[in-house]
């Protein structure tokens, strides 16, 4: 697993110091290659031994973090054998109705598809779901959003399911929900009438929008894209990153302990802030160029370049003067590949 050890310092001071590696490391691969002076470059400001000498340094320790980040990588990325119970990769549409809590943009989205007469999707709720919501949903890491999937055997499920969309017409969806999961009876009517009315919502319109089966089609859907997706039993989640309109992630099946969900939450997390690191340093390119070109020039040495001449006297290099060698190369960061999960009880379709 990897953790948050060293990502921050490495982040912050990678950039400009890969920069520097590049421009150094291109300088000399291209010794071969005639520059051509021009004017600006007659401006150009030169390094001391001092400053190249503190540069060095500050790579070697900055290659000392890359390298370490990129064995901690290697042991997440590295292809594992098929085996039983191995976590299922899976893509969905993202929709802008979904019932959600989190920000929007969370580099982590997590999907539960929940049945309210579920013992399992109660057991979730009252136990792991709390320490999720404190450590990732709250803290802006992760995106919950609810399903439904009401199981054929449960008959008081799609009921249930649709009296909670209905008091989300009067902005009480989670408040009914958070008391239909934490009671442990089967929410037939006059469990929901009771909760209903503990919350305070207006129970004409809420009867009236129960009467209409307006959700139902609503939660019909749901269930269908669960087919889908060969989700078989609840509750089952689908954990991934959010690109675009799409949801790339993989299925966890049944009430796993917070443990779990931490792991692989964690292991995305960092994947992708890894990645992040690699589409920063390709842009580093072109700076790194400009770099060389303004400071380091051809051929590679401390001080001002032999292609930037100074008025009244020729660039000739000081005897003596080293030159800085190539850099360590950049970890080569390979895609991600979703951390396994063994399968826990739900209940089967």
């Amino acid at each position: 697993m990897i953790r948050k050890r060293n990502r921050s310092q490495t982040t912050s001071v990678s950039a400009l110091l890969v920069g520097i590696l590049f421009a150094i490391q291109l300088s000399g691969q291209d010794r071969a290659k005639p520059k051509t002076a021009t004017p600006s470059d007659s401006a150009g400001v030169g390094i001391t031994k001092d400053q190249a000498d503190g540069i060095l340094e500050e790579l070697r320790q900055i290659r000392q973090l890359l390298e370490k980040q990129q064995a901690q990588l290697d042991r997440v990325v590295t292809p594992q054998p098929s085996v039983p119970g191995a976590p299922r990769k899976v893509q969905m549409s993202v929709k802008s109705t979904w019932r959600s809590l989190g920000r929007a943009d969370a580099p982590i989205t997590l999907v539960e598809f929940a049945d309210y007469e579920c013992p399992f999707c109660k057991g979730f709720h009252t136990s792991t779901y709390a320490e999720l919501k404190k450590n990732y949903i709250d803290a802006g890491k992760v995106r919950f959003v609810t399903r439904d999937l009401p199981l054929e055997f449960h008959p008081t499920a799609s009921s249930a399911a649709e009296a909670v969309r209905c008091a989300g017409d009067q902005d009480k969806y989670w408040q009914l929900r958070d008391a239909l999961l934490t009671n442990p009876s089967a929410p037939n009517d006059a469990v929901i009438k009771k909760a209903a009315e503990s919350l305070s919502i207006e129970m004409k319109a809420f009867q009236a929008c129960l009467d209409s089966n307006k959700y139902k089609g609503d939660v019909q859907e749901d269930a269908a894209e669960a087919a889908t997706l060969h989700l078989d039993g609840t509750p089952s989640f689908v954990l991934g990153s959010t690109l675009g309109d799409k949801l790339d992630g993989i299925v966890l099946a049944g009430a796993q302990p917070y443990a779990s969900f931490d792991s692989a939450i964690q292991d995305m997390l960092a994947l992708q802030e890894m990645l992040a690191i690699q589409e920063k340093l390709k842009g580093l390119r072109q700076t790194a160029i400009q770099f060389r070109d303004d400071h380091i020039g051809y051929p590679t040495r401390l001080g001002r370049s032999v292609s930037q001449p100074v008025v009244g006297r020729s660039p000739v290099a000081s005897p003596g003067t080293p030159t800085a060698p190539p850099g360590a190369p950049v970890p080569n960061l390979m895609s991600p590949t979703a951390p396994a999960t063994p399968p826990l009880p739900t209940t089967p379709q």
